[in-house]
Protein backbone atom coordinates (compact mmCIF):
# COMPACT_ATOMS: atom_id res chain seq x y z
CA UNK A 1 0.00 0.00 0.00
CA UNK A 2 2.55 2.39 1.01
CA UNK A 3 4.85 1.95 -2.01
CA UNK A 4 1.74 1.99 -4.62
CA UNK A 5 0.68 5.44 -2.97
CA UNK A 6 3.85 6.38 -3.31
CA UNK A 7 4.21 6.00 -6.79
CA UNK A 8 0.45 7.88 -7.35
CA UNK A 9 1.86 11.03 -5.40
CA UNK A 10 0.25 10.60 -2.14
CA UNK A 11 2.64 12.19 -0.03
CA UNK A 12 0.69 12.06 3.64
CA UNK A 13 0.46 8.12 3.46
CA UNK A 14 -0.50 8.02 7.28
CA UNK A 15 -3.48 10.32 7.44
CA UNK A 16 -4.68 8.26 3.89
CA UNK A 17 -4.45 4.80 6.02
CA UNK A 18 -5.58 6.69 9.08
CA UNK A 19 -8.78 7.36 6.62
CA UNK A 20 -8.97 3.88 5.43
CA UNK A 21 -9.59 2.64 9.10
CA UNK A 22 -12.29 4.82 9.40
CA UNK A 23 -13.97 4.15 6.64
CA UNK A 24 -13.57 1.01 6.44
CA UNK A 25 -12.01 1.10 2.78
CA UNK A 26 -9.39 -1.58 2.66
CA UNK A 27 -10.98 -3.80 0.57
CA UNK A 28 -10.56 -1.25 -2.00
CA UNK A 29 -6.61 -1.32 -1.78
CA UNK A 30 -6.71 -5.09 -2.77
CA UNK A 31 -7.13 -4.68 -6.87
CA UNK A 32 -5.37 -1.82 -8.52
CA UNK A 33 -8.14 -0.57 -10.61
CA UNK A 34 -10.35 0.34 -7.01
CA UNK A 35 -6.97 1.73 -5.21
CA UNK A 36 -6.61 3.87 -8.16
CA UNK A 37 -10.07 5.05 -8.18
CA UNK A 38 -9.53 5.52 -4.17
CA UNK A 39 -6.35 7.72 -4.60
CA UNK A 40 -7.92 9.99 -7.49
CA UNK A 41 -11.12 10.62 -5.21
CA UNK A 42 -8.03 11.56 -2.29
CA UNK A 43 -6.47 13.65 -4.65
CA UNK A 44 -9.91 15.90 -5.70
CA UNK A 45 -11.11 16.06 -2.26
CA UNK A 46 -8.27 15.19 0.57
CA UNK A 47 -10.26 13.10 2.05
CA UNK A 48 -11.53 9.22 1.36
CA UNK A 49 -15.23 9.79 0.46
CA UNK A 50 -18.83 7.80 2.28
CA UNK A 51 -19.61 4.39 0.74
CA UNK A 52 -22.47 6.25 -1.14
CA UNK A 53 -19.95 8.85 -2.77
CA UNK A 54 -17.08 6.19 -3.41
CA UNK A 55 -20.15 3.53 -5.05
CA UNK A 56 -21.00 6.48 -7.44
CA UNK A 57 -17.61 7.62 -8.34
CA UNK A 58 -16.44 4.62 -9.29
CA UNK A 59 -19.70 3.65 -11.33
CA UNK A 60 -18.80 7.10 -13.18
CA UNK A 61 -15.60 6.23 -13.98
CA UNK A 62 -15.77 2.90 -15.09
CA UNK A 63 -18.61 3.64 -17.35
CA UNK A 64 -16.37 6.61 -19.16
CA UNK A 65 -14.34 5.49 -22.06
CA UNK A 66 -10.94 6.39 -21.18
CA UNK A 67 -9.33 6.04 -24.40
CA UNK A 68 -10.08 8.83 -26.93
CA UNK A 69 -9.59 6.87 -30.14
CA UNK A 70 -12.31 4.62 -28.84
CA UNK A 71 -14.39 6.89 -27.61
CA UNK A 72 -14.86 8.74 -30.67
CA UNK A 73 -15.37 5.53 -33.11
CA UNK A 74 -17.91 4.19 -30.69
CA UNK A 75 -19.73 7.17 -28.85
CA UNK A 76 -22.48 6.03 -26.51
CA UNK A 77 -24.56 8.86 -24.51
CA UNK A 78 -23.65 8.67 -20.67
CA UNK A 79 -27.08 8.61 -19.70
CA UNK A 80 -27.76 5.39 -21.75
CA UNK A 81 -24.71 3.46 -20.71
CA UNK A 82 -26.03 4.01 -17.16
CA UNK A 83 -29.86 2.91 -18.05
CA UNK A 84 -28.70 -0.20 -19.61
CA UNK A 85 -25.69 -0.99 -16.68
CA UNK A 86 -28.73 -0.52 -14.58
CA UNK A 87 -31.20 -2.77 -16.79
CA UNK A 88 -28.27 -5.38 -16.49
CA UNK A 89 -27.88 -5.39 -12.55
CA UNK A 90 -31.69 -5.70 -12.07
CA UNK A 91 -31.55 -8.90 -14.37
CA UNK A 92 -28.88 -10.67 -13.03
CA UNK A 93 -30.25 -9.71 -9.24
CA UNK A 94 -33.86 -10.43 -9.47
CA UNK A 95 -32.94 -13.65 -11.94
CA UNK A 96 -30.36 -14.68 -9.05
CA UNK A 97 -27.77 -15.04 -11.89
CA UNK A 98 -24.54 -13.07 -12.23
CA UNK A 99 -23.26 -14.18 -15.54
CA UNK A 100 -24.00 -12.13 -18.75
CA UNK A 101 -23.63 -13.34 -21.89
CA UNK A 102 -22.36 -11.19 -24.43
CA UNK A 103 -23.64 -11.09 -27.71
CA UNK A 104 -21.12 -13.24 -29.76
CA UNK A 105 -21.60 -15.56 -27.13
CA UNK A 106 -23.95 -17.40 -28.05
CA UNK A 107 -22.14 -20.86 -28.34
CA UNK A 108 -22.68 -20.68 -24.04
CA UNK A 109 -25.63 -21.33 -22.87
CA UNK A 110 -24.85 -20.22 -19.40
CA UNK A 111 -25.86 -16.75 -18.31
CA UNK A 112 -28.50 -14.34 -19.27
CA UNK A 113 -28.40 -13.28 -22.97
CA UNK A 114 -27.34 -9.55 -23.10
CA UNK A 115 -30.25 -9.55 -25.87
CA UNK A 116 -33.16 -10.70 -23.55
CA UNK A 117 -32.30 -7.59 -21.33
CA UNK A 118 -30.92 -4.72 -23.58
CA UNK A 119 -34.00 -5.42 -26.51
CA UNK A 120 -33.05 -1.89 -28.39
CA UNK A 121 -29.93 -2.15 -28.50
CA UNK A 122 -27.56 -3.16 -31.65
CA UNK A 123 -24.82 -6.06 -30.58
CA UNK A 124 -21.90 -3.21 -31.06
CA UNK A 125 -23.52 -0.76 -28.36
CA UNK A 126 -24.23 -3.87 -26.11
CA UNK A 127 -20.36 -5.46 -26.60
CA UNK A 128 -19.31 -1.62 -25.51
CA UNK A 129 -21.18 -1.61 -22.59
CA UNK A 130 -20.13 -5.02 -21.89
CA UNK A 131 -16.48 -4.04 -22.77
CA UNK A 132 -16.37 -0.92 -19.69
CA UNK A 133 -14.24 -2.24 -16.34
CA UNK A 134 -17.39 -2.02 -14.85
CA UNK A 135 -17.75 -5.78 -15.91
CA UNK A 136 -14.84 -8.53 -15.78
CA UNK A 137 -14.60 -11.29 -17.83
CA UNK A 138 -16.33 -14.62 -16.92
CA UNK A 139 -15.78 -18.03 -19.13
CA UNK A 140 -16.82 -18.95 -21.99
CA UNK A 141 -18.10 -15.90 -23.73
CA UNK A 142 -19.43 -14.15 -20.27
CA UNK A 143 -19.00 -11.16 -18.15
CA UNK A 144 -19.82 -10.50 -14.49
CA UNK A 145 -19.84 -6.96 -12.72
CA UNK A 146 -16.33 -6.44 -10.73
CA UNK A 147 -18.25 -6.10 -7.78
CA UNK A 148 -21.05 -7.62 -5.95
CA UNK A 149 -22.18 -4.59 -4.34
CA UNK A 150 -22.37 -2.38 -7.98
CA UNK A 151 -24.66 -4.64 -8.89
CA UNK A 152 -26.80 -4.16 -5.85
CA UNK A 153 -26.60 -0.09 -5.97
CA UNK A 154 -27.02 -0.35 -9.52
CA UNK A 155 -30.91 -2.38 -8.57
CA UNK A 156 -31.56 -0.31 -6.16
CA UNK A 157 -31.07 2.82 -8.57
CA UNK A 158 -33.17 1.46 -11.48
CA UNK A 159 -36.04 0.34 -8.97
CA UNK A 160 -36.13 3.97 -7.81
CA UNK A 161 -36.33 5.15 -10.90
CA UNK A 162 -39.34 2.82 -11.79
CA UNK A 163 -40.82 4.31 -8.37
CA UNK A 164 -40.58 7.92 -9.40
CA UNK A 165 -42.28 6.49 -12.29
CA UNK A 166 -45.39 5.08 -13.18
CA UNK A 167 -44.28 1.63 -11.82
CA UNK A 168 -46.47 0.68 -8.67
CA UNK A 169 -45.11 0.94 -5.57
CA UNK A 170 -46.95 -1.72 -3.91
CA UNK A 171 -45.63 -4.40 -6.32
CA UNK A 172 -42.11 -3.74 -5.71
CA UNK A 173 -42.60 -3.20 -2.02
CA UNK A 174 -43.56 -6.76 -2.24
CA UNK A 175 -40.71 -7.83 -3.58
CA UNK A 176 -38.59 -7.25 -0.24
CA UNK A 177 -41.81 -7.27 2.58
CA UNK A 178 -43.33 -10.27 2.97
CA UNK A 179 -45.84 -11.46 5.42
CA UNK A 180 -45.68 -14.91 7.27
CA UNK A 181 -47.25 -16.62 9.77
CA UNK A 182 -48.77 -13.04 10.69
CA UNK A 183 -45.29 -11.34 10.90
CA UNK A 184 -43.39 -8.89 8.27
CA UNK A 185 -39.80 -10.66 6.88
CA UNK A 186 -37.87 -9.12 4.63
CA UNK A 187 -37.38 -11.61 1.16
CA UNK A 188 -33.57 -12.81 1.71
CA UNK A 189 -32.80 -12.74 -1.66
CA UNK A 190 -33.02 -9.12 -2.10
CA UNK A 191 -32.26 -8.33 1.09
CA UNK A 192 -28.71 -6.86 -0.03
CA UNK A 193 -30.47 -4.35 -2.11
CA UNK A 194 -32.63 -3.10 0.31
CA UNK A 195 -30.32 -0.92 2.31
CA UNK A 196 -29.48 1.14 -0.80
CA UNK A 197 -32.78 1.31 -1.88
CA UNK A 198 -33.78 2.87 1.36
CA UNK A 199 -31.00 5.58 1.26
CA UNK A 200 -32.61 6.56 -2.29
CA UNK A 201 -36.80 6.35 -1.00
CA UNK A 202 -37.84 8.00 2.11
CA UNK A 203 -40.52 5.53 2.71
CA UNK A 204 -39.28 2.27 2.70
CA UNK A 205 -36.53 3.74 4.45
CA UNK A 206 -39.92 4.37 7.22
CA UNK A 207 -40.81 0.91 6.66
CA UNK A 208 -37.50 -1.00 7.35
CA UNK A 209 -37.20 0.88 9.82
CA UNK A 210 -40.21 -0.38 11.73
CA UNK A 211 -40.00 -3.71 10.13
CA UNK A 212 -35.87 -4.44 10.59
CA UNK A 213 -33.76 -2.08 11.90
CA UNK A 214 -30.56 -4.13 11.72
CA UNK A 215 -30.68 -4.52 8.24
CA UNK A 216 -29.00 -0.49 7.88
CA UNK A 217 -26.09 -2.06 8.99
CA UNK A 218 -25.45 -5.02 6.43
CA UNK A 219 -24.93 -3.01 3.99
CA UNK A 220 -25.13 0.28 2.15
CA UNK A 221 -24.11 3.43 3.51
CA UNK A 222 -26.27 4.23 7.16
CA UNK A 223 -24.09 7.44 7.50
CA UNK A 224 -26.35 8.86 4.85
CA UNK A 225 -29.61 8.37 6.38
CA UNK A 226 -31.58 11.29 8.48
CA UNK A 227 -30.62 11.94 11.76
CA UNK A 228 -33.93 11.26 13.31
CA UNK A 229 -33.70 8.11 11.54
CA UNK A 230 -30.04 6.99 12.71
CA UNK A 231 -31.02 8.00 16.16
CA UNK A 232 -34.31 5.88 16.01
CA UNK A 233 -32.26 3.01 14.98
CA UNK A 234 -29.24 3.06 17.40
CA UNK A 235 -32.03 2.93 20.35
CA UNK A 236 -33.39 -0.20 18.83
CA UNK A 237 -30.96 -1.93 18.08
CA UNK A 238 -29.72 -1.10 21.66
CA UNK A 239 -32.79 -2.50 22.24
CA UNK A 240 -32.57 -5.81 20.15
CA UNK A 241 -29.03 -6.71 21.65
CA UNK A 242 -30.49 -6.24 25.39
CA UNK A 243 -32.57 -9.27 24.46
CA UNK A 244 -30.65 -12.36 25.34
CA UNK A 245 -30.89 -14.13 22.15
CA UNK A 246 -29.99 -11.41 19.31
CA UNK A 247 -28.10 -11.29 16.03
CA UNK A 248 -24.29 -9.95 16.09
CA UNK A 249 -24.75 -8.44 12.34
CA UNK A 250 -25.05 -5.20 13.36
CA UNK A 251 -22.34 -5.39 15.72
CA UNK A 252 -19.86 -6.50 12.63
CA UNK A 253 -16.71 -4.20 12.70
CA UNK A 254 -17.02 -2.48 9.36
CA UNK A 255 -21.02 -1.81 9.95
CA UNK A 256 -20.43 -0.24 13.32
CA UNK A 257 -17.59 2.17 11.59
CA UNK A 258 -20.55 3.11 8.42
CA UNK A 259 -22.76 3.87 11.33
CA UNK A 260 -20.93 5.97 13.59
CA UNK A 261 -20.99 9.93 13.23
CA UNK A 262 -20.61 12.98 15.80
CA UNK A 263 -24.24 14.04 15.43
CA UNK A 264 -25.33 10.82 17.48
CA UNK A 265 -22.74 12.06 20.95
CA UNK A 266 -26.25 12.46 22.74
CA UNK A 267 -27.56 9.67 21.85
CA UNK A 268 -24.77 7.90 22.73
CA UNK A 269 -24.24 9.40 26.04
CA UNK A 270 -27.47 8.59 27.18
CA UNK A 271 -27.09 4.79 25.96
CA UNK A 272 -24.02 4.61 27.62
CA UNK A 273 -25.62 6.00 30.68
CA UNK A 274 -28.69 3.58 30.69
CA UNK A 275 -26.74 0.29 29.47
CA UNK A 276 -23.77 0.95 31.72
CA UNK A 277 -23.75 -2.91 32.81
CA UNK A 278 -24.59 -4.56 29.86
CA UNK A 279 -20.93 -5.36 28.37
CA UNK A 280 -22.58 -6.35 25.04
CA UNK A 281 -24.11 -2.83 24.53
CA UNK A 282 -21.32 -0.62 26.11
CA UNK A 283 -18.82 -2.37 23.55
CA UNK A 284 -20.94 -1.87 21.13
CA UNK A 285 -21.25 1.73 21.77
CA UNK A 286 -17.48 2.71 22.65
CA UNK A 287 -16.81 1.25 19.31
CA UNK A 288 -18.51 3.90 17.70
CA UNK A 289 -17.14 6.54 19.66
CA UNK A 290 -13.99 5.49 18.76
CA UNK A 291 -14.65 4.70 15.18
CA UNK A 292 -17.42 7.98 14.20
CA UNK A 293 -14.61 10.48 16.26
CA UNK A 294 -17.61 11.16 19.25
CA UNK A 295 -15.26 13.63 21.48
CA UNK A 296 -18.34 14.88 23.27
CA UNK A 297 -18.16 11.21 24.65
CA UNK A 298 -14.69 11.00 25.75
CA UNK A 299 -15.67 11.71 29.44
CA UNK A 300 -17.69 8.43 29.33
CA UNK A 301 -14.96 6.87 27.08
CA UNK A 302 -12.44 7.19 29.71
CA UNK A 303 -14.45 6.44 32.78
CA UNK A 304 -15.42 3.00 30.81
CA UNK A 305 -11.00 2.85 30.18
CA UNK A 306 -10.28 3.22 33.59
CA UNK A 307 -12.78 0.61 35.42
CA UNK A 308 -14.40 -1.64 32.97
CA UNK A 309 -13.98 -4.92 33.74
CA UNK A 310 -14.82 -6.64 30.51
CA UNK A 311 -11.94 -7.24 28.05
CA UNK A 312 -13.23 -6.15 24.85
CA UNK A 313 -15.41 -3.23 26.52
CA UNK A 314 -12.26 -1.96 27.81
CA UNK A 315 -9.97 -2.25 24.85
CA UNK A 316 -12.90 -0.27 22.99
CA UNK A 317 -12.59 2.72 25.35
CA UNK A 318 -8.83 2.87 25.44
CA UNK A 319 -8.71 3.45 21.83
CA UNK A 320 -11.46 6.06 21.95
CA UNK A 321 -9.36 7.71 24.31
CA UNK A 322 -5.84 7.35 22.93
CA UNK A 323 -7.42 8.71 19.44
CA UNK A 324 -9.55 11.43 21.00
CA UNK A 325 -7.88 12.30 24.23
CA UNK A 326 -5.44 14.60 25.50
CA UNK A 327 -1.62 13.32 26.64
CA UNK A 328 -3.14 14.09 30.01
CA UNK A 329 -5.93 11.74 29.60
CA UNK A 330 -3.85 8.95 28.26
CA UNK A 331 -1.49 9.14 31.34
CA UNK A 332 -4.26 9.06 33.42
CA UNK A 333 -5.34 5.62 32.11
CA UNK A 334 -1.51 4.60 32.45
CA UNK A 335 -1.39 5.15 35.84
CA UNK A 336 -5.05 3.72 36.28
CA UNK A 337 -3.52 0.49 35.13
CA UNK A 338 -0.84 0.88 37.49
CA UNK A 339 -3.06 1.27 40.68
CA UNK A 340 -4.99 -1.98 40.20
CA UNK A 341 -4.58 -4.66 42.24
CA UNK A 342 -5.45 -7.41 39.90
CA UNK A 343 -3.08 -8.93 37.22
CA UNK A 344 -2.84 -6.33 34.83
CA UNK A 345 -4.37 -7.89 31.29
CA UNK A 346 -1.87 -7.99 28.37
CA UNK A 347 -3.98 -6.46 26.05
CA UNK A 348 -5.14 -3.48 27.80
CA UNK A 349 -0.75 -2.88 28.46
CA UNK A 350 -0.21 -3.50 24.74
CA UNK A 351 -3.09 -0.54 24.13
CA UNK A 352 -1.52 1.33 26.22
CA UNK A 353 2.49 0.50 25.00
CA UNK A 354 1.32 1.54 21.36
CA UNK A 355 3.52 4.49 20.02
CA UNK A 356 0.69 6.57 20.01
CA UNK A 357 -0.12 6.24 23.53
CA UNK A 358 3.77 5.81 25.19
CA UNK A 359 6.18 8.57 24.58
CA UNK A 360 9.87 7.84 24.25
CA UNK A 361 10.92 9.06 27.24
CA UNK A 362 12.76 8.32 30.69
CA UNK A 363 9.45 8.44 32.80
CA UNK A 364 7.72 6.26 30.02
CA UNK A 365 9.75 3.34 31.11
CA UNK A 366 9.89 3.79 34.80
CA UNK A 367 5.89 3.45 34.55
CA UNK A 368 6.62 0.33 32.34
Amino acid sequence: VDRFLAATGVTDGESFRAELDRRDAWSLTTRPLDFLELVGYWHAHLRIGSRLELMRSSIDRRLEEHDQNRAEIKPIAPERLREGVCLIAAATTLGQMSAVRVPDGDANKKGIPVRSVLKDWNDADAGTLLSRPIFEPGIYGTVRFHHRTVREYLTAEWLHELIRGSASRVKIENLFFRTQYGLQVINPSLRPVLPWLALLDDRICARLEEVAPEVFFEGGDPGQLPLTTRRNVLRKTCEHLAQPAHSWSMTDYSAVQRFAHHDLTGDIKDLLALYSTNDDITWFLLRMVWQGEVVGALAEAKQFALTAQHKHTRLAAIRAVIDLGTPQDVDDLRQGLLACDEEVNREWLAELVHVEALPPDEESIRWL
